[in-house]
């Protein structure tokens, strides 16, 4: 989080707390998913997520789809199974107090572009966090995107190691503004995307 003085002295330089809604990071496929569609969204996640060892993985999905794939996942990630409708994302808000945040991770990452989250993301940004929002190009609030520090679209090409891949920062954070979300399109050119005006 750019507050650093603000998270404690003990935790790891860097530290993030990730929390992945398996369900809409599968763009709504989440009834067929198997084994080699978890491992595509996985991988590209961590990829995109700059995902490091220190940092804590929250991965909520329903039962069904968890039940399935729980071994798939890399070890040591928290798994929570949660039905319902919006049952992913209320289990996830459940592990992401602000002041938690403030105080034990430099960074939030989301993954899920779930409208849901912005409360979360406007409190973090307003104690001087950080909030990165990872999401499928399909599946993506523009209110929640008008919250993060830096929005990645999950489905778009990945550049050659070494190129630059776009990365444009986004504005200070602003007061969210609620309206209804729509999809944005994903440029060829760049993982990363700056929130809509």
């Amino acid at each position: 989080m750019e507050a650093r003085a603000a998270v404690d002295r003990d935790v790891p330089a860097g530290r993030a707390l990730h929390l992945i809604d398996l369900g809409t990071l599968l763009d709504g496929r989440h009834e067929a998913a198997d084994a080699a569609d978890v491992a595509w969204a996985v991988s590209g996640f961590c990829r995109r997520a700059d995902w490091h060892r220190d940092d804590l993985v929250v991965v909520a999905a329903n039962p069904g789809l968890l039940g399935r794939i729980a071994f798939d996942l890399p070890p040591g990630w928290q798994k929570v199974a949660a039905p319902g409708p919006d049952g992913a994302d209320r289990a996830l808000l459940r592990w992401a107090g602000p002041d938690l945040l403030r105080h034990r991770f430099h960074r939030l990452v989301l993954g899920s572009g779930d409208g849901i989250f912005s409360g979360l993301a406007e409190a973090v940004r307003g104690l001087g966090g950080e909030v990165w929002v990872v999401a499928s190009g399909g599946h993506l609030s523009r209110r929640l995107a008008a919250c993060a520090t830096t929005v990645v679209l999950l489905d778009a090409p990945v550049p050659p190691a070494g190129v630059d891949a776009g990365v444009v920062p986004l504005p200070p954070p602003r007061r969210c503004r609620r309206g209804a979300p729509r999809s944005i399109d994903t440029p060829s050119d760049a993982t990363r995307v700056p929130a809509p005006a």
